[in-house]
């Protein structure tokens, strides 16, 4: 049997389909945006209607994938809504399926134990940053902290940003905002075996491969510096031409997002005292996909 694991996001849906042996069979991603559906802390009815619809896809394509159901959950794309019960049950009589709710402290540890299988020789040392549309997780080694901040790509956007891209003093504000709720939340600890996984960080990756001449392909372990992030956050805010078709080409649907996240990822690691950054693949599919499986094997 093959389990379809569906990430409810912020800025993206994503569904991942393992096999019995955890083999990624499928991908497939939709940049839905939910974040912008939250009008006065509530998700609207054009949100709920677009994520029924896209789960109602999804189930689909999953069926025909082997799969005979989606194992769906939510992070800080409802948890930020105030009316995320009500959802929830819509969400069940429209498509037969019950979303789990995690809290950030959950979406913390499931990414660690997910980025844990891509690094194993690293579980013990690493500090791991997830970062996603609306908040974005840091797990300190063993998991001895998790907490979940609000500093997501598209959260910071919506929150800090005028105009279609940033500019240096709405980076700045980002910056200096993620840093005091990363000091707020007792990230003070220094480390500099970071790791860092999440949609807009790997997509700024094909831009730094693009600019450095580096080779990055999706289940790559890509490692970048603290020095590089600086001198490519300063190119996109002093952006040519050529810097705009590039981000246009290589980044479509996170043009507009993407520094905003590197920018809450630089005001981390400058926090833990870090110079460089492993960015890698997996995340919370994968620990919820070894959730699952637990929970099969005690039945």
């Amino acid at each position: 049997m093959n389990y379809a694991i569906l990430d409810i996001g912020s800025n993206t849906i994503k569904m991942t389909i393992f096999s019995e042996e955890g083999e990624i069979l499928l991908r497939k991603s939709t940049a839905a945006g939910l974040i912008s559906y939250v009008k006065n802390g509530i998700l609207t009815e054009e949100g709920i209607t677009l994520l029924a619809d896209i789960m109602l896809q999804y189930d689909k394509i999953a069926r025909n994938t082997g799969a005979d159901r989606l194992y769906p959950f939510a992070t800080a794309s409802l948890r930020a809504a105030s009316n995320h019960q009500e959802v929830i049950d819509e969400i069940e009589k429209r498509t037969s399926y019950r979303i789990d709710l995690v809290s950030g402290e959950e979406e913390a540890a499931l990414s660690y134990y997910g980025v844990c299988k891509t690094l194993p020789d690293q579980k013990d040392a690493m500090i791991l940053l997830d970062i996603g549309g609306g908040s974005c997780e840091i797990v300190a080694p063993q998991c001895s902290l998790a907490v979940s901040l609000p500093v997501g790509a598209l959260a910071m956007y919506v929150k800090f940003v005028k105009n279609i891209l940033p500019t240096k003093n709405e980076l700045k504000e980002i910056y200096l905002h993620t840093q005091t709720l990363a000091k707020d939340a007792g990230i003070t600890q220094k480390n500099d075996t970071v790791c860092a996984t999440g949609g807009s960080l790997r997509a700024f990756c094909r831009f730094h491969a693009h600019v450095f001449h580096k080779d990055f392909t999706t289940d790559s372990v890509y490692l970048i510096t603290r020095q590089e992030i600086v001198q490519l956050l300063s190119r996109v805010t002093d952006m040519d031409l050529e810097t705009k078709l590039t981000l246009i080409r290589l980044l479509p649907e996170r043009t507009h997002t993407f520094a905003t996240a590197l920018t809450a990822i630089l005001a981390i690691l400058d926090t833990l005292g870090a110079t460089t950054l492993t960015v890698v693949a997996g995340g919370a599919r994968e620990g919820y996909f070894m959730k699952i499986k637990q929970k099969d094997k005690q039945i």
